[in-house]
């Protein structure tokens, strides 16, 4: 995989993503190590900012993790039912 497209619905981050200004907020050292990740790894990336609505199967996926209880593993053999109907429905509109 050499581009790629991050979707969020913060659009203060994709603000500070695009911009080549350092940001002086609490976040702002997570914000440039994503920038030189992105740069170092990707030919070329794009992050655009999406309605929540279509965040649906992200949100799924980060309420999955938090419920976690701590020591307990990550889930890395399947992608969990809830997630995969989120994801077609997503996808559903394509087919149409």
């Amino acid at each position: 995989m050499q581009k790629i497209i991050l979707e969020t619905d913060a659009s203060s981050i994709v603000q500070a993503l695009r911009f080549q200004d350092v940001d002086r907020c609490s976040a702002g050292g997570l914000l440039w190590e994503l920038k030189i990740l992105l740069q170092s790894n990707f030919t070329s990336y794009t992050v655009v900012h999406t309605s929540r609505s279509y965040n649906s199967a992200a949100d799924s996926l980060a309420a999955l993790g938090a419920s976690l209880s701590l020591g307990e593993g990550p889930i890395v053999d399947s992608i969990p039912n809830c997630t995969r109907v989120l994801v077609a429905n997503d996808l559903a509109p394509f087919y149409e």
